[in-house]
């Protein structure tokens, strides 16, 4: 047990992972556990001008007022097979880092009961974040999973699950470059506003991505704001909310393709945009239960007014839900071999070459083309 706060200045490495005889054991595990917090939104642990590497150890902790649990600054965090939770006060914030080097690989970050809780907050920092995942209790009112600004971020593999009370924030991108392969979205609950992806002055790529939102309020599954670039393929997503936008977007380079959108909304809108959209922009996507298709200045009430601004040879297509999906494991809706969805994709250089399971896609040179959404079969 730690009693208080903890400053890391000369690194340290925590290290669980073995057994009494001092032999590698990836099944034991060391545990440490703050008794109180710290003081004055100070951070239980500071680390400044170094590094600090967790493997096989559990941290856990509570934060008082408006404070980080983990504070980083101009050094370096390496998380493996760590397990950190914390919560308490009117903002905890898990992990905040500035001017570092930050590495999360077969981890998980959990935020407990907490007004608003944020699992990281990383500043102008170069990030890889593996197989890891991203909790939020019951007892928070709003959640963040991740803030990035400035810097670069790698996110592959991440698992998101999250119920908060009242509004959602996954991940919000700010004048950074970041890629999000392979991840999952399991957001549910929440009375106000979801909005998973945020671009502002920022490059954001996601692909091979699965989302299940059933929300209370209302739900933006993608927002970019002026002089972003937001390129969206082979995305499965299940909306089920009041009112949803899947794509907002206003004066930025935008592209979705290759994505399966389901949505139960009274209102549902695919894509809401300030300014035309680009030549090619929304094309070869299976879409279900969209009352609006374009909403701004290009006409897209219709199908085929959509169409107008796909790929000639990659039009945007209607799929009942029953014919596009044979089931659902772990929570993941899975392509039916009998949907149109199958060998329909177009080739996206800039996406991820693997599905979302770790399956390779077909490449640009093979017989097959890609099957539209997350899934490859």
């Amino acid at each position: 047990a730690a009693a208080g706060p903890i400053a890391v200045t000369a690194g340290l490495e925590l290290a669980g992972g073995f057994d009494r005889a001092w032999n590698d054991d990836p099944s034991a595990r060391a545990t440490v556990r703050w008794t109180r917090p710290a003081r004055d939104g100070s951070p239980s642990v500071t680390v400044a001008g170094c590094t600090l590497v967790v493997t096989g150890v559990d941290l856990y902790g509570t934060v008082e007022g408006s404070a980080a649990f983990i504070s980083v600054t101009d050094g370096g965090l390496s998380l493996a097979r760590a397990l950190i939770e914390a919560g308490g006060g009117l903002d905890a914030t898990l992990v905040r880092a500035s001017s570092s080097r930050v590495t999360i690989l077969d981890s998980m970050l959990r935020s407990a009961g907490s007004l608003t809780a944020r699992g990281l907050d990383l500043g102008d920092c170069s990030t890889q974040i593996g197989d890891t995942e991203l909790v939020c209790l019951p007892g928070v009112r709003l959640y963040e999973a991740a803030r990035i600004r400035g810097g670069a971020a790698e996110l592959k593999a991440v698992r998101v699950d999250a119920k908060p009370s009242q509004a959602f924030s996954g991940l919000s991108a700010v004048a950074s470059r970041v890629s999000a392969e392979g991840c999952a979205f399991f957001v549910s609950g929440g009375s106000s506003s979801c909005r998973v992806f945020t671009a502002d002055a920022a490059i954001l790529v996601v692909s091979s991505t699965f989302m299940d939102l059933a929300w209370g309020g209302d739900v933006t599954a993608f927002k970019a704001g002026a002089s972003a670039e937001l390129r969206v393929g082979h995305v499965t997503a299940s909306v089920a909310c009041g009112s949803a936008v899947f794509m907002d977007v206003d004066g930025v380079a935008w592209t979705l393709a290759n994505s399966i959108v389901r949505m139960e909304a009274s209102r549902s809108v695919l894509v809401r945009s300030g300014s035309l959209p680009p030549a090619g922009a929304v094309s070869a996507n299976c879409l279900w239960g969209v009352t609006a298709y374009l909403e701004g200045p290009a006409p897209g009430a219709s199908l085929a007014g959509l169409n107008a601004w796909a790929v000639p040879a990659f039009p945007n297509f209607l799929e009942r839900p029953e014919l596009t999906f044979s089931g659902a494991v772990k929570g993941i809706l899975r392509l039916s071999p009998a949907s149109a969805c199958v060998d329909r994709g177009m080739s996206l250089p800039w996406a991820a070459s693997f599905d979302m399971d770790g399956e390779p896609k077909p490449s640009e040179l093979g017989l097959r083309r890609p099957d539209i959404g997350a899934d490859e079969l």
